[in-house]
Formats: C-alpha cells, structure tokens, sequence
C-alpha cells in the first residue's frame, strides 16, 4: 500500500528546512549511513535544480511503497513540445 510521507511547496528561502524535513521522514522511514545521505543529497540537489532553473519554486512529495521510499519533486513552468 502506498502512503503519503510528506508533501510540501518550496522556494529559495525553504531549501535548508526542507533539507531538514526529508532527512527526518527519510530516517523515519528506516533510512540509515550512507544511504540516507545520498537520498538526502539527491532530493536537494534536484529541489535546487527546481528553484535555480525551474521558476523559483516547486513542490516535493515523499512517499512509502513496496519497502522503499519514492520521492518527485516538480517544478513551477509549464512545459509544451
């Protein structure tokens, strides 16, 4: 069953607290060392990316699933082809 963990907006200024978050509901959800590090560092440099090239701001969403953790994080632009 899938379970929401979190979900939050963010901007520039939110980066550090929703660093923070993550860490706390990824450790939470059983993530330890190493591997709760480069999760961590993974959804901050891609909530970076969200802010520095994707409109200043965006939302993130953790959630549990199969034993493992899932996280998207989207930006604020529209996107067309």
């Amino acid at each position: 069953m899938c379970r929401q963990v979190l979900c939050a907006g963010f901007a520039r200024g939110r980066i550090t607290s929703l660093r923070r978050a993550v860490t706390e509901h990824a450790r939470c959800e059983g993530l330890t060392g190493r591997r709760l590090e480069d999760f961590v560092l993974a959804v901050n440099e891609i909530t970076t990316n969200a802010v520095v090239h994707g409109g200043g701001h965006g939302r993130l969403r953790l959630w549990a699933y199969g034993g493992r953790l899932w996280c998207e994080v989207t930006d604020c632009l529209l996107y067309t082809s």
